[in-house]
């Protein structure tokens, strides 16, 4: 708890939430999931807007902030992750990523 706080702070916001972790506990397994439930709606958007910042700050570029999914949103999601995976190693010269459940490419700028 006192972690995602810390999260939060780097985020510039301090909504009330409650965490807990979901899933298993497996000794030398990977991370489990944090579960963040708010207090509404409006709340969970701005998180999730501002939780994109995360990979520009080196401590929590491991970290990602998803949406709750069904099992059937989550595969559905599964699949497009690998098609973008696809397309990327067929196609450097584009970027490739997921909007509103299409998978969609564009021109890299030259910067």
């Amino acid at each position: 708890s006192a972690k995602v706080g810390e999260l939060f702070d780097a985020l510039g916001e301090k909504p009330r939430i409650d965490v807990c972790r979901v899933g298993k506990h497996v000794p030398g397994g990977s991370p489990r999931p944090v579960k963040v439930v708010t207090t509404s709606s409006t709340v969970a958007d701005q998180l999730m807007q501002k939780g994109r910042r995360l990979s520009h700050l080196e401590k929590y570029k491991r970290v990602y902030v998803n949406p709750d999914r069904s099992p059937e949103q989550r595969e559905e999601r599964r699949e497009l992750v690998k098609e973008v995976k696809r397309l990327t190693d067929l196609d450097k010269d584009k970027r490739h990523f997921i909007r509103n459940g299409k998978v969609c490419s564009v021109a890299r700028s030259a910067t």
